[in-house]
């Protein structure tokens, strides 16, 4: 289940958040993989702090925000690496809500053996997980409550003024571990290259969540560590409209997936949705698995859903009541 608002005057920060996203997390506390994990409104949830309402993720009976547009600037337009393909980090998107539900709300007379698989090793508590495009923070936080070990990324901008604060609230939010259980941050999540300290790792629910930021356009070698490239899962959602941002993400997995140093073999699990626009900027679907294919990994759908395309009550109003895909698939090197 998940709604959103609008945050009240005094809620509202000098950098323009003004919606309140939020997500009810599973309700077996042992995140078993047995078909228990059911959610409803009166459900723990998760809240994240955005600047603009959610894009085509709530259903017909879920609270929607309208934001009021004031036509204000953009307050990080002019900071250093941010750039307008970014800017779509702020909300939250199909992607990342199907990525959530099929890897923390099993359906195991659904679910596909690999599905069932992933889903068991974010549940078991000792998976390394690393985000790319993290936004706004809901996969890596609804990963972390599950169980899962996982930092989160994105550019500066987004990860001070989004990832870290969100981290933080859900850590005051959400928190059910006993006293004995609130170790240290696991070591290969501090990274001394982004100023990624203790204080930027929490406990979310059973797991672990930091955030550091991670540039595409530079070398991963220069931003993270050869212990937190040494993965389990990599996941990403909704970064690979612009081909631009297609190549740069698989840039940076084929790294990750060269690690000589790995401990296991790294799976990207990866959401996006069909939008398949005209123009050599906008990536189809096609041209994401072609992009795959051609560096001789292996891809299997996990999952897929239909979801609305308009985007506000005045599309609905005018009768645009068309859908299209949002799938979820593995790839492997």
């Amino acid at each position: 289940h998940c709604g959103e608002t609008i945050l009240d005057d005094e809620e509202v920060n000098d950098y323009g958040f003004v919606v309140k996203f939020y997500c009810t997390v599973p309700s077996n506390n042992n995140n078993s993989n047995d078909g228990d994990n059911v959610a409803s409104s009166s459900s723990p949830r998760l809240e994240f702090i955005c600047r603009e309402p959610s894009c085509g993720v709530l259903l017909g009976n879920e609270t929607k925000a309208q934001k009021v547009e004031d036509g204000a600037m953009d307050p990080f337009f002019f900071e250093e690496g941010y750039t307008l393909a970014g800017k779509t980090g702020w909300q939250v998107w199909p992607g990342s809500r199907l990525l959530v539900e099929c890897l923390t709300f099993p359906q195991p007379d659904f679910d596909s053996d690999r599905l069932q698989q992933i889903q068991n090793l974010i549940f078991s508590g000792k998976s390394r997980v690393l985000e790319l495009g993290a936004g706004v923070g809901m996969v890596g936080t609804s990963l972390a409550n599950s169980g899962a070990q996982v930092l989160l990324t994105d550019l500066p901008t987004l990860t001070d003024n989004s990832l870290i604060p969100n981290l933080q609230g859900n850590e005051e939010r959400n928190v059910r571990v006993s006293e004995e259980e609130c170790s240290s941050p696991p070591s290969w999540m501090t990274n001394h290259k982004n100023n990624n300290d203790d204080e930027t790792v929490v406990r979310i629910g059973k797991g672990w969540a930091g955030a550091v930021a991670v540039d595409w356009t530079r070398p991963l070698q220069e931003q993270l560590t050869d212990d937190q490239q040494d993965v389990d899962i990599i996941v990403s959602s909704d970064c690979v409209w612009l081909v631009s941002m297609l190549n740069g993400l698989l840039n940076i997995v084929e790294t990750i997936f060269k690690n000589k140093s790995k401990r296991s073999s790294p799976r990207l699990v990866i959401s996006f949705q069909r939008r398949d626009c005209e123009g050599d900027m906008f990536t189809t679907v096609d041209r994401i698995l072609s992009e795959i294919k051609a560096r001789n990994w292996n891809i299997e759908c996990l999952a897929w859903c239909l979801v609305p395309t308009a985007i506000n009550e005045a599309d609905e109003n005018n009768g645009d009541n068309d859908t299209k895909e949002v799938f979820v698939f593995e790839v492997s090197p």
